[in-house]
C-alpha cells in the first residue's frame, strides 16, 4: 500500500514523507496559489486520509475547501489503479 500511495502521488505532484510507522505525510503545492498537507494512515491492505493543513484555500476549521476533496478523490483513485497493476 505504501508503495502504491507514493507512486500514485508522485505522478500528481504529491511529495510523501514517512511520519511514523504506518503513517505518511503528503504535501501538494501548485504555483504558490495553494498548498495542502494530508496524513495517510496505511496498512498492507487499506489507507485512510486525514486533512492536516492547507493555505490559499477556504478552510474555517469545520469545512475543508471543496478542491481538497477533489484532490483526495483523485489520489485515492490513482492508488486503486496502482494497486490493480500486475506485480512486476
Amino acid at each position: 500500500m505504501r508503495s502504491a500511495l507514493v507512486t500514485a502521488g508522485c505522478q500528481r505532484g504529491w511529495i510523501f514523507t514517512d511520519a511514523d510507522l504506518g503513517l505518511l505525510r503528503g504535501a501538494l503545492s501548485k504555483a504558490d496559489v495553494f498548498s495542502v498537507t494530508v496524513e495517510v494512515a496505511h496498512s498492507a491492505t487499506s489507507c485512510r486520509f486525514r486533512h492536516a493543513e492547507n493555505s490559499g484555500q477556504d478552510h474555517d476549521g469545520s469545512r475543508v475547501d471543496f478542491r481538497y476533496n477533489c484532490w483526495i478523490t483523485i489520489l485515492s483513485e490513482d492508488v486503486q489503479r496502482e494497486l490493480a497493476k500486475p506485480a512486476s
